[in-house]
């Protein structure tokens, strides 16, 4: 059983395919807590502080997932910003 963590509401999601597993993740991103703005950019932000610390402490291993993790955020932040209500005039 392969699974994620969801760093934006901690969801895991779990698949025994691993191919799926980015698919699985995605549709619940994008289905579940995806509409959140400001907690997706907080968990991004989170991550690229993460994957920084991986680099500069050398421990490189965990840095291609979080990576995956970042993309994934800017899809769902994308997406999340083309559903909110565009601002009034002023």
């Amino acid at each position: 059983m392969e699974s994620i963590v969801c760093p934006v509401c901690g969801f895991i999601a779990e698949t025994t395919d691993a191919s799926r597993l980015r698919t699985v993740w995605a549709d619940h991103l994008l289905g579940g807590c995806g509409d959140d703005v400001a907690a997706i950019t907080t968990a991004m932000e989170s991550c690229i502080e993460q994957r920084q610390e991986l680099w500069r402490s050398g421990t490189t291993a965990e840095v291609p997932g979080l990576t995956v993790t970042i993309d994934l955020l800017w899809e769902a932040l994308r997406y999340a910003r083309l559903a909110e209500p565009p601002a009034a005039a002023a």
